[in-house]
């Protein structure tokens, strides 16, 4: 996660709320909260700043996760992954 990244997905969402892109932000969100559930406060909590946003994903430590949380969430993760490839000539992504 760059700060760019965490800049564009912030763009995003003051413009728009698309689909694929919630479909993948909400379960990391969760993942990083431990619960089986975030929504979009708990999201734009995560993504407000950066900085707070990489300290929590360093604090974590794996033998504190919820397995069951985790193995959810991955799936939900991994059936939006190609949604979230850039393709060449679509550096921006298109989450739509």
């Amino acid at each position: 996660m760059t700060k760019d990244m965490v800049a564009k997905v912030n763009k995003i969402f003051k413009s728009d709320k698309p689909e694929s892109l919630i479909a993948g932000v909400e379960p990391f969100v969760a993942i990083l909260r431990n619960k089986m559930d975030a929504n979009n406060v708990d999201v734009e909590l995560f993504f407000r700043k950066y900085e707070n946003l990489v300290a929590k994903m360093r604090r974590m430590e794996m033998r504190d996760m919820n397995e069951v949380v985790i193995t959810e969430k991955a799936k939900l993760l991994e059936k939006v992954q190609k949604d979230w490839e850039v393709t060449q000539g679509n550096e921006d992504g298109d989450y739509s």
